[in-house]
C-alpha cells in the first residue's frame, strides 16, 4: 500500500510539472509574438520615417493625435489670404529742411480743419488762378501773332505789358494781401449736438440713484444747435533755425500785425513735441493741438497759448 501511495504521489508531481511547463510554454510562445509584433511596427515606423517625414511630424497631446496642418501654397495664400491689420506708419521728413517742415504741418492743418468741418474759401485762390492764366495767354500772344517785326511791334508791345501787369498784380497778392496766412475759412452754418435732456429738465446722463423704475420714464430726444461760423484767416510763421511753429487765428480780412486787434488767439507749436529724433512725424498728436487751438478760438479765449511737452 506505502508503494503505491508514493507511486501516484510521483505520477501527480510530474502531471503538475508538465502542465506547468506547458503553461510556461505558452506564455514565452505569446512574449515571443508581441515582441515579433512590436519588431515589425519599429521596422514600419522606420521605414515610414525615413521615407516621408511629414506624416511623422505628429504631436501628440493628453492622448489626442494632432497632425500639422499642411503648408499653404502661393496661389491660395494670394486668393485667399486674410486682410492685413492697419499699421500706423509715420511720416519721416529731414527736421533740418525748415521748408519741408512747415510744408508738412501746414498740410497737416488742412486735414484737422477737415475733421472739425470747416470749409475753405477758395476765392482768392480762384482769382489769381485767373491772373495766371490770362499772364499766360499774353505770353503766348506775343510769341505767336501773327505779323512781321516791326510792323507789329505794338500789338506784341501790348501783350509784353500786359503779361508783366498780371504778373505783378499777383505778386502784389501774395505779398500784402496774403502775407503768411495759409488760408481763410468761409462763413458755414453747422449743426451741433447739444446736452440731451428729458421732459423734466434732468439731464439723461446724469445718475438717479434713488429712482429704479427707468422704464416710465420718457426717453430723452437729442437735439441739434445751430452753430453760424465767421470766416478765419490762419497764418502761419516758422522761422528758420527755429523750434517754434507759430499759429495764428484771427478774423478774415483782419491784419495780425495790427496791434489794437484783441480778437486773435496765438498759438507756439513747439515742433520737437511732434517730431523725433530721427524725423518721424505725430500727425495724430498735432491735431490734437490744432483742435484745441480752434477751440479756443471758437469760445472767445482769446491770447497766446504754448503747446509743447508741459501742455499735455
Amino acid at each position: 500500500m506505502g508503494k503505491k501511495n508514493n507511486s501516484k504521489s510521483k505520477d501527480s508531481v510530474k502531471s503538475d510539472e508538465s502542465s506547468s511547463g506547458a503553461e510556461s510554454n505558452s506564455n514565452v510562445d505569446k512574449i515571443s509574438k508581441v515582441s515579433a509584433v512590436k519588431n515589425e511596427e519599429s521596422k514600419g515606423d522606420d521605414t515610414s520615417g525615413s521615407g516621408c517625414e511629414e506624416e511623422s511630424d505628429t504631436e501628440y497631446e493628453y492622448g489626442v493625435v494632432e497632425e500639422k496642418k499642411p503648408a499653404k501654397s502661393l496661389l491660395h495664400s494670394l486668393l485667399w489670404s486674410e486682410p492685413a491689420k492697419e499699421e500706423v506708419t509715420l511720416r519721416n521728413i529731414e527736421t533740418g529742411d525748415t521748408m519741408k517742415v512747415k510744408q508738412v504741418l501746414d498740410e497737416s492743418i488742412v486735414l484737422a480743419m477737415e475733421d472739425l468741418r470747416y470749409t475753405v474759401n477758395y476765392n482768392t485762390e480762384n482769382i489769381k488762378l485767373i491772373l495766371m492764366a490770362l499772364a499766360c495767354v499774353m505770353a503766348l500772344g506775343a510769341q505767336f501773332h501773327p505779323g512781321k517785326f516791326p510792323e507789329n511791334r505794338f500789338i506784341t508791345g501790348a501783350f509784353v505789358c500786359s503779361y508783366f501787369a498780371l504778373s505783378g498784380i499777383l505778386q502784389l497778392i501774395e505779398s500784402f494781401v496774403e502775407g503768411d496766412r495759409l488760408l481763410r475759412t468761409a462763413r458755414s452754418t453747422i449743426y451741433e449736438k447739444s446736452s440731451v435732456e428729458n421732459k423734466d429738465g434732468k439731464d439723461k446722463n446724469s445718475k438717479d440713484k434713488d429712482s429704479k423704475d427707468s422704464t416710465s420714464k420718457v426717453e430723452a430726444k437729442e437735439k441739434l444747435d445751430l452753430v453760424k461760423r465767421s470766416a478765419i484767416d490762419i497764418h502761419t510763421i516758422f522761422e528758420k533755425y527755429s523750434e517754434w511753429y507759430k499759429i495764428l487765428l484771427i478774423g478774415a480780412g483782419v491784419s495780425p500785425n495790427d496791434k489794437s486787434v484783441k480778437q486773435i488767439v496765438r498759438g507756439d507749436f513747439y515742433v520737437g513735441k511732434y517730431f523725433t529724433a530721427m524725423g518721424d512725424f505725430d500727425e495724430k498728436r498735432f491735431h490734437t493741438d490744432v483742435k484745441a487751438h480752434f477751440t479756443r478760438f471758437e469760445s472767445e479765449k482769446y491770447g497766446t497759448y504754448k503747446y509743447d511737452h508741459k501742455s499735455d
